[in-house]
């Protein structure tokens, strides 16, 4: 793909990612406001009521799990763009290749599984997965967005990547998402560069089975 194709698709990529960011920083700040509020009213006395007090200290429990609540759909989030503009880079040519019967329409249908995945750009369009920059950023968000589906602990294969332990609840994620968030749209730019123009002929058929 030329030049151009690929920065574009680095460009929508981005402007998920600001997206998802945003949202993220909203309910965080959200949820820092209201604990604000609820922390001056107690140490300055403003409520005196043991039963308000109680609920809330209730509610301060509530709000950090409402962080970590957020802190976690940003990764749900962040992969569901991931895979969502894969599909979308990758559509004619999975079109192209069910065509040509390179590949089944069950084929087609699971192709945005990891594994099939890399088989296909090995097998039809010569790329090498994980040797695209900034893969390994991409395969950690896809492993934290398993881990967070799973109980919220650490998995054995995110265990593989530093930083993390096996079977610990997942923590420091605003870090994660910081440090890994911006090598989505590079990931995107190169993987665009990267996957072969199609032939006009193979554009025959936009419907995917």
């Amino acid at each position: 793909m030329n030049s151009f194709g690929s920065k574009a698709h680095a460009r929508i990529a981005q402007f998920g990612v600001d997206n998802q960011k945003r949202l993220h920083d909203l309910i965080r700040d959200t949820v820092w406001l209201e604990r604000r509020r609820i922390n001056t009213e107690v140490k300055t006395g403003t409520v005196t009521d043991a039963d308000q007090l109680e609920a809330m200290r209730d509610d301060l429990v509530m709000l950090g799990e409402m962080n970590n609540t957020a802190d976690q759909l940003a990764f749900v989030g962040l992969y569901s763009l991931v895979e969502l503009r894969v599909k979308a880079l990758l559509k004619d040519h999975i079109v192209a290749l069910v065509t040509s019967n390179a590949i089944t329409s069950r084929d087609a249908k699971q192709v945005y599984r990891i594994d099939v995945l890399k088989q296909v750009l090995r097998d039809h369009l010569r790329i090498d997965l994980p040797l695209v920059n900034h893969y390994a950023a991409i395969d950690e968000i896809r492993l934290i967005n398993n881990s967070v589906k799973h109980n919220g602990v650490v998995s054995a294969d995110l265990a593989g990547y530093p930083g993390w332990r096996r079977g610990r609840p997942l923590r420091g994620l605003p870090r994660a998402f910081n440090r890994l968030s911006p090598q989505v749209a590079p990931f995107f730019e190169d993987l665009a560069k990267k996957t072969p123009n199609l032939r006009p002929r193979t554009r025959t058929n936009p419907t995917l089975p």
